[in-house]
């Protein structure tokens, strides 16, 4: 009689880490597919929240730069994106005044061109 003991811990792994990588792809090509399809601000922003709501989160609010006096904000319902304004100012809160300007939070500014 013969045993043969196979440790196929490895080759869990690797299937493991092949299906998150091929979730990963299909989501951004999912993204990319769906906000390069329009050129439409109102539209992207409203494909920004239905997608993070989809996949990444139970609800979503997308604040846009300043437009005037407001803050314009998208936010998820059930139904589905909301538009609205909001009167207050992103320096008083930290991060959404980074965001605002394209910088993640914690990381220092980008030069920007020009």
């Amino acid at each position: 009689m013969v045993w043969w003991l196979l440790d196929d811990t490895e080759l869990r792994l690797a299937e493991d880490a092949l299906r998150v990588e091929r979730e990963r792809t299909a989501f951004l090509a999912e993204v990319s597919e769906t906000l390069s399809g329009t050129l439409n601000v109102e539209r992207c922003t409203e494909a920004t929240v239905r997608l993070a709501v989809r996949h990444l989160a139970d609800a979503a609010v997308l604040i846009a730069p300043a437009a005037g006096r407001g803050l314009p904000v998208i936010r998820s319902t059930p139904e589905g994106p909301v538009h609205g304004t909001v009167e207050a100012d992103p320096e008083t809160v930290p991060g959404p005044s980074e965001a605002l300007q394209g910088v993640p939070v914690g990381d220092r500014p980008v030069p920007r061109p020009g």
